[in-house]
């Protein structure tokens, strides 16, 4: 077992080094701070062997070999405790032209912001199903005006005079969505948009400051 990881480890961090080669540029590089040396080492040589994640060290490489801060330690940290899935779920969400944005933490005003968007945006009570399955599928793609999404909703409607509800979202990536905020990469947030169990509730996420951060150094933008 020793031996397997050995060789791992050196695979791991060949193919880091070589992808790190590939994408640099003429730019002057520095060394980097040996703590700092040591800890991309061991924390590269153990990640998955996915070609999103070696880009993604390659990139951090890159980018602490420019200008080091210690920001380039807590992302190679961040870095070792996702998996690919995450890794992709992320760059899916950011785009490439994020920059900055709202604090690691929601503050309350901005949620409470969000909160009233959605309230001006949705009709309820509605009357039909075919009306709140329109209305549930707006409420699940809607502009959050910044990376992030709504996970999941339930949609309330009266069919024949009954209470029904529309109810759905993306429960598969929820271990994913859980990893990203366990780093810091998310914040989420939750709203009932009127009465309880009366009307439309949903749960999203933004991408935090340091999210958005984290993954333009990774990709090599920042």
């Amino acid at each position: 077992m020793g031996e397997q990881i050995k060789l791992y480890g050196s695979d791991r961090l060949r193919a880091v080094f070589q992808k790190a080669e590939e994408l640099s540029s003429s730019e002057e590089l520095n060394a980097i701070p040996p703590g700092f040396a040591v800890q991309l080492l061991q924390k590269a040589s153990v990640s998955e062997d996915d070609p999103n994640l070696t880009e993604m060290w390659a990139h951090l490489l890159l980018s602490a070999s420019k200008n080091f801060s210690n920001r380039h330690a807590i992302f190679a940290d961040i870095l070792s405790q996702i998996n690919s899935f995450d890794a992709m779920q992320l760059n899916n969400i950011v785009p490439e032209s994020a920059h900055g944005g709202p604090q690691t933490q929601m503050s309350v005003n901005q949620k409470s912001s969000l909160r009233q968007r959605f309230q001006s945006s949705f009709k309820w009570p509605v009357a039909n199903a075919d009306e709140a399955r329109d209305e549930f599928n707006k409420l699940i793609s809607f502009d959050l005006l910044w990376p992030g999404r709504v996970t999941s909703a339930t949609y309330p409607y009266l069919q024949d005079g009954q209470l029904a509800t529309l109810a759905g979202g993306s429960g598969d990536q929820f271990a994913s969505y859980d990893a990203l905020f366990r780093q810091g990469l998310i914040d989420r947030f939750s709203f009932d948009l009127g009465e309880p169990l009366k009307s439309p509730y949903l749960e999203g996420f933004l991408v935090s400051a340091l999210g958005v951060r984290f993954t333009q150094t990774c990709r090599g933008l920042a």
